[in-house]
């Protein structure tokens, strides 16, 4: 039986793959190798090394994530419909293993950081076009957006309140 040709793509699939199920330590050339049916001669064939191909895994899942975030706040025509559907976002058991790998590693913690800056930011921007603009608030809506669960009513009721604080 011949074995498909890897591409990078298959690699880095397989990565987030094993990112979701046992964290960090399933980055591993010789065991994704194993899990994909190749040789890790493949591996080095599409990345330098272990820390390329990490780089690589990180990226793919920081466009992911800020892509589905920028698709819930695009959900709504108007910022406070867009504030009010935060509510409904939350995060993907990829987010919170990328979120766990980020506590050990300096490369996972800049990626989350770089999505974080930009959820902030967005939101701050949300809140200043319904006139709250107290400087935690922003701070505060992302917080209660990553500590919720899939119907994240923590999110939703903060919102509403910050609205009537403002």
């Amino acid at each position: 039986m011949a074995r498909t040709r890897k591409t990078p793509k298959s690699w880095i699939d397989a990565g987030l793959s094993a990112l979701k199920k046992v964290g960090a330590e399933g980055l591993k050339a010789e065991s994704l190798a194993r899990d994909i049916g190749t040789t890790k001669g493949s591996f080095y064939w599409h990345f330098k090394d272990v820390p390329a191909y990490q780089a690589a895994v990180l990226d793919t899942w920081a466009d992911a994530a800020q892509s589905r975030f920028d698709a819930v706040v695009a959900s709504s025509d108007t910022p406070l419909g867009q504030l009010r559907a935060l509510g409904g976002y939350h995060q993907s058991s990829l987010d919170r293993a990328v979120r766990g790998w980020a506590v050990h590693d300096k490369s996972a913690r800049k990626a989350v950081s770089g999505l974080d800056r930009h959820m902030t930011a967005t939101i701050k921007d949300l809140l200043t076009d319904q006139g709250a603009t107290h400087p935690d608030f922003p701070g505060l809506v992302h917080a209660a957006m990553m500590s919720g669960t899939a119907k994240n009513t923590q999110a939703e009721t903060l919102i509403d309140l910050l609205l009537v604080l403002k």
